[in-house]
């Protein structure tokens, strides 16, 4: 049972490292990223109970496929084609771009709160008219 564990953890870990470098297109499609999971799990599996022949996959088997099958960037790099841009952004920058998004929402939000303050204590002020 603990060998079992051990050898899915295995292929969690190789999934999580694809799964990191697939296009954003894909990732962002949650379908889509847990099909193509599916099937490399799937192949992986394949592949490890060929090489165990009549016994049981172990974890020998299970890093014999995962090295057959490659490099996760070189997997990953097969299912660009496959994915549809959603944002004219490229992927190194995205991350800085959602930070300087957040920030600006929040100065904004924070620009809004200020402006009404002050504009809430101008109307308080009171006036002196001049007869």
């Amino acid at each position: 049972m603990t060998s079992e564990i051990e050898e899915a953890e295995i292929i969690n870990i190789y999934l999580c490292q694809i799964k990191k470098k697939l296009p954003l297109g894909i990732r962002l499609n949650k379908t889509e990223l847990n099909d193509i999971l599916d099937e490399i799990e799937e192949h992986i599996w394949e592949i490890a109970i060929e090489s165990a022949g009549d016994k049981e996959p172990n974890e020998m088997n299970v890093q014999i496929a995962i090295s057959q099958m490659g490099e996760p960037q070189d997997i990953a790099s097969n299912f660009t084609s496959r994915s549809t841009p959603h944002v004219y952004i490229s992927e190194e920058l995205y991350p800085s771009y959602r930070k300087y998004r957040k920030t600006l929402f929040w100065s904004s939000v924070l620009f809004f709160l200020l402006y009404t303050l002050l504009f809430s204590f101008y109307l308080a002020q009171p006036r002196f008219t001049t007869n």
